[in-house]
Formats: C-alpha cells, sequence, structure tokens
C-alpha cells in the first residue's frame, strides 16, 4: 500500500479512511482474507464500517442465532 502508515491495534485491527480503503481494495480484502487482519473504515475519524475474516463473520452469525445461550459465551471468557 505504498508508503502510508496506519494505525494498528491489538487483535490485529488497522484503521483506514474510506479513501484508502477504496483506493487500495484489492490489498485490503487481501489483508483481511490471508493475514486475518480486522479493518475499521472511517470517515471523518468515525467508524462506519469493518472488513472481518469470514471466519469472525461466521461466529457473529451463529451468536446472534436465536436460542443461543449467552451463559456459554460467558463460561468461555472465565
Amino acid at each position: 500500500m505504498g508508503q502510508h502508515v496506519h494505525e494498528v491495534h491489538p487483535l490485529n485491527t488497522t484503521e483506514l479512511s474510506v479513501a484508502e480503503a477504496r483506493r487500495d481494495l484489492s490489498e485490503t480484502l487481501n489483508r483481511v482474507a490471508y493475514r486475518g487482519e480486522r479493518v475499521k473504515i472511517q470517515r471523518r475519524g468515525k467508524t462506519v464500517a469493518v472488513l472481518v475474516p469470514v471466519e469472525d463473520a461466521a461466529l457473529l452469525e451463529r451468536l446472534s442465532e436465536p436460542g443461543f445461550d449467552r451463559a456459554v459465551l460467558d463460561s468461555l471468557q472465565d
């Protein structure tokens, strides 16, 4: 992605402006898909979207299914 420096956070999260994400979309998608990065897309300093690996999205979908037992998740965090 050229000489740009992007802010990287714990859990391998990067922040990009909408313009940067648009300009480098192919490379950004590769970073998400193959390196497991999470990319926050920001407009005027506010996060408007997040790109996450397919595995993360699948987990989010399972967590939002009807009947998901929140106690199970809470017990895993202990």
